[in-house]
Order: C-alpha cells, then structure tokens, then sequence
C-alpha cells in the first residue's frame, strides 16, 4: 500500500493532500491548507512551514511526497521566495525518509484535468469527483490533492509499461501507447467523455458516430483509444468500432487533417459513409461537413484512396449503417443548449450552431445525441 503527500508549496500559505492507493484505487485520507505568520520573517514562516509537514507526515505516515514546482512568479523575489518553500517542503519530505517528485503544475493539471491550463475551479471539481467527495477542498488544498493524483496517474502507467516490456527512460510517447480503456462512463459531455478506472478520470474525445453507441452514465465501457503527444497536452481520442480508429489513424496522416479534423469527420460520417465517399469519388459529401474545405476534400479522396488498403474490405457497399440509439437525458437538461456547445466543439461557429439546432424538428424529449445527429444532417443537406 501507497500513502502519497502532495504539496502545493507557497510562502503564505501551502496547500497540502494525502491519498492512498489500494488496489489501483486512490482513496482520499486526508487535506488542508498551512496557514503561515505573513507578519513574521521568512524564516520564521519556514520554520513553520517545515514543523508542521513533519507533524502531518508524522500523523499520516505517507511513504512518497509530491512537491509542485515553480511555474511562474510576479518578480524575481516573489520566485525566490516560492523555491524557499519548495525547499523546506522537500527537506521535511526527506528528513522523514520519503521519496520526493517533482511535476510541474502543467502536468498536474494535464494529468487531473485534462488540460494544461485549467483553473482552479476546474481542478477543485475533477479532484472531488474523482476522490468522490461530498464536497470540494479549498483551493490550496486541492492543489495538493491534483498534486499526489498525478503521481499516482504517472506512477501507476510507469508499473503498467514495465510490467508489458517497456523500458523507462527514453521510452518516446506514441499514437498507440495507451490502446484500450476500460471503465465507468461518468460523463458525456460531447465531444468529451470521462471514464474512471482505478480511481483515475481519464477525459477522451470521441466522435458522435462513437457518442451515440455509448451507454448510460455509470455503466461500463470499453473504447479504443489513440494517445497523442503534444508539447502542450496529452489527448486520448476513443472509438467502440476498430475500423474508426483505424480510419482516424488514416485520416491524420493526410497533410492539412489533425486529430480535430479528424474527429469532425468521423461525427458526420462513420467508417462505412466514408468508404462510399472515396468508391463515389464524392467530394459534395465531405465538403458539406464543417471545416472542410474543397480542396481539402480533394485531398483527402486523393490521398486516403491509395492508404485505404485492405481496410475497404472489411466494409460491405451494402451495409447500412444503424441508426443512432436514443438515450434519454437527465430530466431539467437543456438539451438544444448542450447540442450547440458539442457543434461548436465540432468546428461550426456559434450562430451557425445555434440556427442550426434551431432548425432541427424534433419532440421536446428528443436527447442531446438525437439533437446532434439530426443537426449534421440538416448541415449536409443544406451544403450539398
């Protein structure tokens, strides 16, 4: 068993979290903040600082700290300041004989939220779900919260590769790094979706063609997902149908298409409507989704016909492709407002969204899924 200490180190006040991992579960113990004597001298608050992280590694008997790193400062004293709590934070840590890490406060944020510049209210509310709290720590203390998940995201993936045959080091990130999740769907937001395994939220982009098959929040799902590296994010992308994943992996090879373009694709149209696209030589279908231009669309049947391969033949001409499952949203949900939010998150602008869901003829009760598959649609007809 893993007991971890993070630590979000500040002159005036250090936020701090203690989680403990059981089973690939990590289970909240405790958090707080560290109120420190600002009238006092910078010593003094660092020798307040340091007692009172021995008093609560000697309560709580964590066995490896997590300190955050200085990102960025308002002057040159205030940094100098900062690395001097850093520094007596990390003298604690060893003084009671813990293994001690560092990440950068992108990273933490990447690994809890999802993205690298999350506020603090969004890493409040992914460290209380994710933790299932009945209510959100304070700022400080979720930073230190974010702080100790991150090591466990991190520390957890590290035990994964080794135990697959990966070597750590210089291991370089790939497209298929991380090739499956299986987990709770605990929510669906689209494009996103956010699926817990082993007390990790793991937030994934999926395309509507894969949104409609999902199941309800709560119960299990299993996605394909494709992980890409950038210097400033980590994306999982996610499919229930191994020909999609293999089409975006395809399609973003292409030049001019990246992973968004990609994804838009794949809402409009499934494996199947594409490969119809590319025997029609059918360009008015592809320019007709947003985003994509003509001469992009002439691309993209140019290059993806000679990278098509044998992955054609797993479609038949004649299938026909079913229709999307309806599932009911939860009751007070303003589904046409959510319904705009996941076409501008496909690339149409916003009064085109809106207008378009507008436009939509559908019961009141139809679900946002229903909403989104009948506006795109609506946009191919109206393009074509």
């Amino acid at each position: 068993m893993t007991t971890i200490l993070g630590v979000d180190p500040g002159s005036r006040k250090t936020g701090f979290g203690i989680v403990r991992v059981e089973e690939g579960r990590s289970i909240y113990v405790a958090s707080g903040t560290i109120r420190l004597p600002v009238k006092e001298t910078l010593a003094a608050r660092l020798s307040v600082l340091f007692d009172s992280l021995i008093e609560i590694i000697d309560t709580y008997n964590p066995t490896e700290g997590v300190i955050e790193q200085v990102f960025m400062a308002k002057s040159a004293d205030s940094a100098l300041k900062l690395g001097h709590a850093r520094g007596a934070a990390m003298v604690a840590c060893v003084t009671k004989g813990l293994l001690v890490h560092e990440y950068a406060a992108r990273q933490i944020k990447q690994s809890v939220v999802g993205t690298g510049a999350a506020t603090k209210q969004q890493v409040q509310h992914m460290v209380t779900a994710l933790l299932g709290l009945s209510e959100a720590p304070a700022e400080d203390a979720a930073d230190g919260l974010a702080a100790a998940l991150c090591h466990c995201h991190t520390a957890g993936l590290s035990a994964a590769l080794s135990a697959s045959g990966f070597r750590a080091g210089r291991l370089r990130l790939s497209g298929v790094m991380i090739g499956q999740i299986r987990g709770k769907l605990i929510g669906k937001q689209a494009p996103d979706i956010l699926v817990e395994v082993g007390g990790i939220g793991y937030e994934i982009q999926v395309p509507m063609t894969t949104l409609y098959l999902l199941p309800e929040l709560g119960q299990e799902v299993v996605l394909l997902t494709h992980f890409v590296v950038r210097e400033d994010a980590q994306l999982l992308y996610g499919f229930i149908e191994p020909v999609d994943r293999r089409l975006f992996r395809e399609l973003i090879k292409v030049s001019g298409v990246g992973p968004r373009l990609a994804l838009t694709l794949l809402s409009g149209m499934d494996a199947a409507d594409f490969a119809r696209c590319l025997q029609r030589d059918d360009v008015a279908a592809l320019v007709a989704l947003p985003g994509v231009g003509r001469k992009t669309a002439e691309r993209l049947l140019v290059e993806m016909r000679d990278k098509a391969g044998d992955w054609l033949d797993e479609l038949s001409p004649g299938v026909k492709v079913a229709a999307a499952p309806v599932h009911q949203d939860v009751a007070g949900v303003d589904q046409r407002l959510e319904a705009e939010h996941a076409l501008v998150s496909l690339g149409f602008k916003l009064t085109e969204a809106a207008k378009l869901i507008a436009s939509v003829d559908a019961p009141d009760e139809a679900s946002t899924e229903e909403l989104i598959r009948l506006a795109l649609r609506l946009a191919g007809g109206n393009k074509g």
